[in-house]
């Protein structure tokens, strides 16, 4: 059995329609909702324990946390956790699966979170990114494939640097190794790197351009190699990068902007350089989100209530299907 987990926005500041995380159940590629878990407000971003019993997510624009039960096809909320710095983004869980690693984006922390299956048990480091400007804004926390570093795209708001922070995480105590100062203005917010972790990808939400890294995983240190526009050249109108993701035969790097509702996708060279290749419509507006499952891409348009499949099929995206979903942010997959 294949079940999607379909994170949320609730409230009327987010101009939202969702009422909480939805479960569907997938059979020969068709999409039925079977359960609605109420939630705190804005269950935003979620990740999956490996054990496939619980999930936990992060609620957008309070300061909380919380933890769910896998039951079969039931998700039963256990506990929430208020882990003080406002509106965190994004989790996961580190190597050794006891911390939930937390950004908090207005906060401007990065959060390791001591846990054991659904019990959340205490803080067990932060790290505030303040510059000489003022505070930084924590948008993602996302592993090397070691799973050893952390990388934590900051956005200065006119309040701090825009960057790119390397963390080290050793048994859930953090330790930078190195940071990247980003362009003013230019905002990053979601990256994705290679499977071999040589070739990291930041898409930043206000430049509209992605900037490609060598990544050195014994020292933790970058490396910028070259910037590249996720807009056409003849596009003079608004737009807001949002998410990014690698194909799975990492030929492709794939991102999404909303306002202008494209994906931009671009060929990856053996050296991990890009060129742009193509231009998707997105079927919908605001496409926060994107991830692929196996051979499909996800495409999450918030401000349409739809998830788009399409299918990934040579270095191409041909749409297969509409799936309805109030103000979708996050997806994820379980086969139980």
């Amino acid at each position: 059995m294949l079940l999607a987990y379909v994170g949320c926005r609730t409230t009327k500041e987010r101009n939202a329609r969702g009422e909480g995380i939805t479960t569907f159940e997938i059979k020969d590629g068709k999409w039925e909702e079977i359960n609605l878990t109420k939630t705190l407000e804005n269950p935003s971003y979620q990740v999956l324990h490996p054990n496939k019993k619980f999930l936990y997510s992060v609620h957008g624009d309070i300061t909380k946390i919380s933890s769910y039960e896998i039951n079969g096809s039931d998700l039963e909320f256990k506990e929430s956790f208020d882990i003080g710095g406002k509106n965190p983004v994004f989790i996961d869980i580190d190597k050794g699966e006891k911390h939930l690693i937390v950004a908090a984006l207005q906060g401007g922390v990065l959060y390791s979170i001591e846990f054991q299956n659904e019990k959340i048990i205490e803080i067990k480091d932060k790290l505030e990114f303040k510059t000489e400007t003022g505070l930084s804004f924590a948008h993602q926390c996302y592993f090397d494939k070691t799973k050893n570093y952390i990388f934590i795209p900051c956005q200065g708001r006119d309040r701090g640097d825009s960057g790119l922070y390397v963390v080290k995480i050793n048994d859930g105590n953090f330790e930078i190794t190195d940071y990247f100062k980003a362009r003013k203005h230019s905002e990053p917010r979601h990256l994705v790197i290679s499977s071999d972790n040589k070739h990291l990808y930041l898409i930043n939400e206000w430049g509209n351009y992605v900037t490609f890294f060598e990544f050195d995983e014994e020292n933790g240190r970058l490396n910028p190699r070259e910037n590249i526009s996720t807009l056409p050249n003849d596009y003079t109108g608004h737009s807001q990068a949002s998410a990014i993701v690698l194909s799975p035969d990492e030929k492709v790097l794939i991102g999404s902007n909303r306002i202008f509702n494209h994906l931009v996708l671009y060929d990856v060279h053996a050296d991990g350089t890009l060129s742009e290749r193509d231009y998707v419509k997105t079927f919908g507006e605001t496409p926060r989100f994107i991830t692929f499952y196996k051979n499909n891409l996800y495409v999450l348009n918030e401000d349409s209530d739809t998830i788009i499949e399409y299918e990934y099929k040579d270095k191409s995206l041909i749409k297969k299907q509409t799936i309805e979903s109030p103000s979708p942010v996050c997806l994820n997959f379980l086969e139980v």
